[in-house]
């Protein structure tokens, strides 16, 4: 779980950001919060989309979030394909 302090990054393959999320939602004992980010229809690339994450946090280097802080992503695409 991120917690407080922290941010979550999310950029396409490219370096572009989309968005960012941050622990403030969950109440204790109700696990992880959920984040809706949208994705911009060109970071889809041969019905394909790749993401990248990174934590950050005051006063330490960004770094790969680990399987406990983000342990789930789903993907819903609404409207037309690209």
């Amino acid at each position: 779980m991120v917690t407080r302090g922290q941010t979550v990054e999310v950029t396409t393959a490219d370096g572009e950001p989309i968005g960012t999320a941050a622990p403030f939602g969950p109440q204790r004992g109700q696990g992880a919060g959920t984040v809706t980010i949208p994705v911009p229809a060109g970071a889809l690339r041969d019905g394909r989309l790749t993401l990248r994450l990174r934590i950050t946090a005051s006063g330490s280097p960004p770094r790969p979030p680990t399987a406990e802080e983000v342990g789930e992503l789903r993907l819903s695409i609404i409207g037309p394909p690209p």
